[in-house]
């Protein structure tokens, strides 16, 4: 009975991207943030702020936009269409979708100052 709850445990934390494994971090970790927004970007997912968003969604390209030159590296993104799981695990209806410390919903584009806001991050000044 306990190795068949295990069992089960494990499945779903490798459906909802929670297992250590899981590829639903920044996407460079061993690269230290220098500039402005890359420190922002740093800073939203230690905020636990996780982005949403496919490749082929037109809002999903301008938000990524506002992280050019790097920053989209330090960005906690998941893609829908390669995680449908873990997209459905979080209830997503719509893209892009943040989600901030687990608990605050926000869809559509964000302008960075909106994301500085919901996180307590310093939004770049350029």
């Amino acid at each position: 009975m306990k190795t068949r709850f295990f069992l089960t445990l494990f499945a779903a934390l490798l459906l909802t991207g929670c297992a250590p494994s899981s590829s639903n971090t920044s996407n460079n970790p061993d690269r230290e943030p220098t500039s402005e927004l890359e420190q922002f970007a740093a800073c939203l997912t230690e905020k636990d702020a996780i982005f949403y968003g496919t490749e082929w969604c037109p809002h999903c390209k301008d938000q990524k936009a506002l992280f050019a030159d790097g920053a989209m590296d330090f960005i906690n993104y998941i893609d829908c269409d390669k995680n449908p799981g873990t997209c459905q695990v979080a209830k997503i209806t719509g893209y892009p979708t943040w989600i901030i410390g687990g608990e605050k919903r926000i869809s559509g584009t964000q302008p960075l100052q909106n994301l500085a806001e919901e996180t307590g991050c310093t939004a770049p000044t350029a």
